[in-house]
């Protein structure tokens, strides 16, 4: 695995960039419904831009689940065998999971530009850090309180029956949950002990007076059910359930369609456990 120590070409929370918006190609969906949904494909030729994905995946797994600091340390020690230092899951189902996560992570950041202040990866350490409540929660910063994303990200191959895959609702459960318990300040409790680098003031400087309870600070949300699916047989019609249900606040359904995506895992988390 070839890993590039660039702060050019880093994002704020110490991960390089894959250039991700080069790659997907955006269509609008065909449904008028309450809540909008987009959908990103592999650019063509897919083959190549396939390939270019997997390498990105590979480039960033190290970031994605230890910081800047630790990967500059493992690499001193280890070499580029360091692959072995890094919690990379074993199983395959997990591999899945993590790789669709991942995959919806590095759109909202560089195709979106939402700001992601902590890896929910990188707090799966051997001090029993606390796992954040939802997949992803993302930022956009602006004065005086930030658009906050809860990001429900669920990854499947399902879809061939012509049955709308369990994933779906899966994702809208999730989120109603996650409202309904009032979750979102445990999880922003976690980022705030946890968040470093050039990203801590800008959180902190929201949080901080959020947490004291001052009015304008409150943050407006936007839940975004995001499936990464099998692009052969995924539908349009299979995201009408979250575009047609209302949570309360507002929301943005994603789609990221990509094909043979059980042979892109593979190749991401086979070639990045022989450290290539």
């Amino acid at each position: 695995m070839h890993v590039i120590f660039d702060n050019a070409k880093m994002l704020p929370t110490g991960r390089p960039l894959i250039c991700l918006a080069d790659l997907l190609r955006q269509i609008e969906y065909p449904f008028q419904e309450k809540n909008p949904c987009t959908q990103s494909l592999l650019i063509d030729p897919k083959s190549d831009s396939h390939m270019a994905l997997v390498k990105g995946l590979r480039k960033i797994l190290p970031f994605i689940y230890r910081s800047l600091e630790q990967n500059i340390q493992i690499l001193m020690r280890y070499g580029m065998n360091f692959a072995n230092a890094i919690p990379i899951p074993t199983s395959f189902s997990f591999q899945f999971a993590h790789a669709g996560e991942i995959l919806a992570c590095a759109y909202y950041e560089e195709c979106e530009d939402v700001l992601i202040p902590i890896y929910k990866w990188r707090l799966n350490t051997s001090n029993n850090q606390n796992q954040l409540g939802m997949d992803l929660i993302g930022f956009k910063f602006s004065q005086p309180s930030p658009e906050v994303y809860l990001i429900a990200v669920k990854t499947t191959v399902s879809g061939e029956d012509g049955k709308t895959p369990s994933v779906v609702y899966s994702a809208i459960n999730e989120l109603k949950t996650y409202l309904s318990a009032g979750k979102i300040d445990d999880d922003l409790e976690i980022i705030a002990a946890n968040v470093d680098g050039e990203v801590k003031k800008t959180f902190l400087d929201w949080y901080d007076p959020y947490s004291q309870g001052v009015p304008i600070y409150k943050p407006s949300l936007i839940v975004a059910p995001s499936i990464v699916a099998e692009e052969k047989y995924w539908k349009d019609e299979y995201a009408l359930p979250a575009m047609r249900h209302d949570f309360g606040v507002k929301a943005k359904v994603k789609v990221i369609t990509v094909e043979e995506i059980e042979n892109l895992v593979r190749q991401v988390y086979v070639e990045a456990a022989n450290g290539k």
